[in-house]
């Protein structure tokens, strides 16, 4: 299967309206990771203590000195999640951000390989931001 992109409002303040980024949604990817130049767009990034290693994007081993949390529009819900800040160079010029399977699975999207989208699920969004 063949990754899923989407056009989406992502924001990093509050009660902002976002900003419209093109996310990959990744089944193989624990961890969600942003270009370096759409978290320039974004702000708040947030620099780490240590760079954290990671493996297999990229030329197969690459670093993320920052992070940023984000909020991504899911039908009418904002959805909180963090990715780590790497070099434009480590994803595909096709999207902004990749958003894996930690985000995908707290919010319920699943992927239709078949239709090329996200599918979501409003009673799962509705959920998912309430603290249980």
């Amino acid at each position: 299967m063949g990754d899923i992109i989407e056009r989406l409002r992502v924001r990093t303040i509050p009660r902002g309206g976002g900003r419209p980024l093109r996310l990959c949604f990744d089944t193989g990817s624990l961890h969600s990771f942003v270009k370096a130049s759409a978290a320039a767009r974004l702000g708040n990034v947030l620099e780490l203590g240590e760079p954290q290693s990671f493996g297999g994007l990229g030329d197969g081993h690459f670093a993320a000195r920052e992070i940023v949390h984000f909020e991504a529009r899911l039908l009418d819900f904002w959805c909180p999640h963090y990715a780590y800040v790497v070099d434009d160079r480590v994803l595909g010029d096709d999207y902004d951000m990749l958003a894996g399977h930690g985000f995908m699975q707290g919010f319920d999207v699943r992927c239709d390989p078949r239709k090329r989208r996200i599918v979501l699920n409003r009673s799962s969004l509705r959920l998912a931001q309430t603290v249980r």
